[in-house]
């Protein structure tokens, strides 16, 4: 994706991203990489970060960065499989809206992408080879070549 990101702080040994979404309002967000069980497979969670500490990936910002937070969360995606390249990262939205937004970012970088990454989507029974005509509830993504 050739587009501006924000600079994010890496945690957590590279399993959580922080960064400020900067727009109307200034809305601190993170992408945390949570491993299921004890496998290679991590969930992708994009959350807003209250003050509290709570994270909440049911806010609707509305900050007019769209395309710049998803920038940021392709980064996050790369340095994390760059540091756990044995890791595949499963994520879907936190709403149908959200799903079909990512569905829209894949496909528009899947040529790019798919150079790196073994790109995939959920059917309803199995990953399967992402095909951009297709609709998914879920992907999966993980480095070619590890």
């Amino acid at each position: 994706m050739n587009q501006p990101f924000y600079p994010f702080t890496i945690l957590d040994e590279a399993h959580r991203f922080d960064f400020v979404s900067v727009g109307d309002k200034h809305i601190n967000k993170t992408v945390v990489f949570q491993q299921i069980d004890k496998t290679q497979f991590y969930n992708l969670v994009l959350a807003d970060v209250d003050s509290d500490g709570e994270l909440d990936v049911f806010a609707v910002s509305n900050n007019g960065d769209m395309k710049k937070i998803l920038a940021t969360v392709l980064q996050c995606i790369e340095m994390f499989l760059t540091s756990n390249f044995k890791a595949t990262i499963i994520f879907y939205g936190s709403t149908s809206l959200r799903t079909n937004i990512y569905q829209w970012v894949i496909n528009r970088e899947l040529a790019k992408a798919s150079l790196r990454f073994f790109v995939q989507g959920f059917d309803g029974a199995n990953f399967v080879d992402f095909n951009p005509k297709d609709k998914y509830s879920a992907f999966a993504i993980s480095l070619k070549n590890r």
